[in-house]
C-alpha cells in the first residue's frame, strides 16, 4: 500500500517512529536513554530514544488507550514513516484493503464480526 500511514508488515516485535517525532512529542534526548540494538531497518544497532507512553487508537463509536514503549530512531534518514509492530498491532485484526487504500484495525465486537466477514467470503 503505496499510501499507507505506517507500514503494514507486523514483523517487528516493537513500535519505532521516525525521528521527526522527537520534536512533536517533547521527548528530551538529553534525558532519555539511548538504545543501540535495532536492526533490520536498513542496518543494525542504529539508535534509538525509548520511553513510555499511551497509545490511542480512535473509532468511530469508541476508542482504545495502550500503555506501551515507544522507540524513536535518531537518525532522520532511517525511517519516514511510523512502524507499528507486534506490541499494538497484536492487539487487534489487521485488514488493508489495497482496492480502496484503506486499513482497518479491529478490536473487540468489531473483530469477530470482521473475522465472521473474512471467513464467508
Amino acid at each position: 500500500m503505496d499510501n499507507c500511514p505506517f507500514s503494514d508488515r507486523p514483523r517487528r516485535r516493537a513500535t519505532f517512529l521516525p525521528a521527526s517525532y522527537i520534536q512533536t512529542l517533547q521527548v528530551n534526548p538529553a534525558t532519555t536513554p539511548v538504545r543501540n540494538d535495532v536492526s533490520g531497518v536498513g542496518s543494525s544497532n542504529l539508535s534509538t530514544l525509548r520511553f513510555l507512553t499511551q497509545a490511542r487508537f480512535v473509532g468511530e463509536t469508541d476508542e482504545m488507550i495502550v500503555a506501551t514503549e515507544i522507540g524513536l530512531f535518531l537518525d532522520p534518514d532511517v525511517l519516514d514513516f511510523p512502524l507499528l509492530g507486534r506490541d499494538l498491532l497484536n492487539l487487534f485484526t489487521l485488514v488493508c484493503d489495497e482496492g480502496q487504500n484503506l486499513v482497518y484495525l479491529l478490536e473487540g465486537q468489531d473483530r469477530q464480526r470482521g473475522l465472521g466477514l473474512l471467513l464467508q467470503t
